[in-house]
């Protein structure tokens, strides 16, 4: 951790680096592996950042964060199946990302304590969207 004002205070930065869609759509997923690359570069110990919508070009953008930045992929706009979700939040933990943010996809889901029991288990057990039994 950087000695600035985080630094002394024992608090990791976090830098929540996304993009326009328009800058998103112009640049593709190299612009979002910029983007968290720069959070890095600017101090953060985690970087929150888009999925980037395929596990080749995420999987670079994690590599390309050194240790000790975490990648924290954000839920982003709301997907059209819960399975899309979790389906999105296993590609990521098996890419290298530590962590998952979501608000929509939960909340709005027609049984958030389900979705975040589902997701606890992806990202702290290990287990596969095969194993969660949800269809949709």
């Amino acid at each position: 951790m950087d000695e600035g004002l985080c630094g002394r205070w024992g608090v990791p930065l976090m830098t929540m680096m996304y993009l326009a869609s328009a800058f998103h759509e112009e640049h593709g997923t190299e612009a979002i592996q910029r983007a968290a690359r720069a959070g890095v570069e600017l101090g953060a110990d985690i970087v929150k950042t888009s999925y980037t919508g395929d596990h080749d070009s995420f999987k670079a953008l994690v590599d390309s964060c050194p240790v000790p930045v975490v990648v924290v992929v954000a839920g982003g706009e709301k997907k059209d199946t819960i399975r899309e979700v979790l389906e999105m939040i296993e590609d990521s933990i098996a890419c290298g990302a530590r962590g998952i943010a979501l608000g929509r996809n939960i909340w709005q889901s027609p049984d958030p304590e389900r979705m975040v029991a589902s997701i606890v288990r992806i990202v702290h057990h290990g287990a596969r969207v095969s194993d969660l039994e949800w269809t949709g």
